[in-house]
């Protein structure tokens, strides 16, 4: 691995990213990062990407973009890759085809392929072997992000539970924030002549290091006091702001019930698929979904 590999200073977690490139690169392993939501690890990877380095070619995409549709998904990477297979099989042809190197694959909210009985018809169980084949690869590693440990959710073909991904992952946690990375985030973020009072400061940090989706949280804060034309240094007038900010982010973003009964419905799965059924439907679930929606 090169001396070094850029600098880390625009990231939000430098120490953790540069060791997460590490094993990456230099000891090559393939990682499952796995962080709850609004935690910053989509933040992460547009970190990584950010990063100068002769030692791999950087690839990302977002799974969100793509349940639905692995067509889509392997024309977005063969633009990446600058190849052009009329119809590839999956990504480890792609990836046969494309230019010598040593290549950094990166899945961010691999979470929208697991758990979801939705998922596009055209995602059978080859395409998570298909990965395996290529983190297996001398010449590439594989960074997948998701909430919940890959190996420990199940995986949908055609709307039928299947048990587990053959995927095989080194797990690892997105450490928490902490107060220096929070408090130079906030002073990275502030617009030109929008400045908080250290007592401000401080209140804010302990609010983003204490909530949940501590990331997402800032971002929408820092959104919100940026937007302002002045700061009011009034006492006490923040700490009311701060708390209305709170409100309106907690608002925006509160479970939904479908997230929620979508969670009871994978809990059932999970205790069928332990019982040997493994490829069960899920008949029962507009049914409860009518149920949930007359309570919602």
């Amino acid at each position: 691995m090169e001396k070094s590999i850029g600098k880390y200073n625009h990231c939000l977690r430098p120490e953790s990213t540069e060791l997460l490139l590490k094993e990456l690169l230099q000891d090559r392993l393939s990682i499952n990062l796995v962080g709850p939501p609004g935690t910053g690890k989509g933040r992460l990877i547009r970190d990584i990407l950010a990063i100068s380095t002769q030692e791999a070619i950087l690839v990302a995409l977002d799974m969100q973009n793509y349940k639905y549709d692995l067509k889509g998904f392997l024309g977005a990477l063969q633009d990446k890759l600058g190849t052009n297979i009329k119809r590839p099989r999956g990504p480890a042809e792609i990836f046969e085809r494309a230019k010598p190197g040593y290549y950094l694959l990166m899945l961010d909210n691999f979470d929208a392929l697991q758990d979801n009985p939705q998922l596009g018809p055209h995602y059978t169980m080859d395409f998570f072997n298909d990965l395996n084949v290529l983190k297996n690869r001398d010449n590439i590693s594989l960074l997948i992000t998701t909430c919940d440990p890959h190996k420990s959710v199940n995986i949908y073909i055609k709307g039928e539970a299947y048990g587990t991904s053959p995927l095989t992952l080194v797990i690892k946690n997105l450490p928490s924030l902490t107060q220096p990375q929070t408090e130079t985030e906030i002073q990275k973020r502030l617009n030109p002549g929008i400045t908080l009072s250290p007592k401000e400061e401080e209140q804010l940090i302990k609010c983003i290091l204490k909530k949940s989706q501590g990331y997402t949280r800032l971002e929408f804060i820092l959104r919100k006091i940026n937007s302002a034309l002045t700061t009011d240094d009034r006492p006490g007038k923040f700490s009311k702001k701060l708390k209305k900010w709170n409100k309106e982010f907690k608002k925006q973003h509160k479970p939904r019930i479908k997230k929620k009964l979508h969670k009871l419905r994978n809990s059932f799965v999970g205790t069928c698929i332990s019982l040997g059924l493994n490829k069960l439907k899920i008949p029962f679930t507009s049914l409860l979904e009518k149920l949930f929606s007359k309570k919602g």
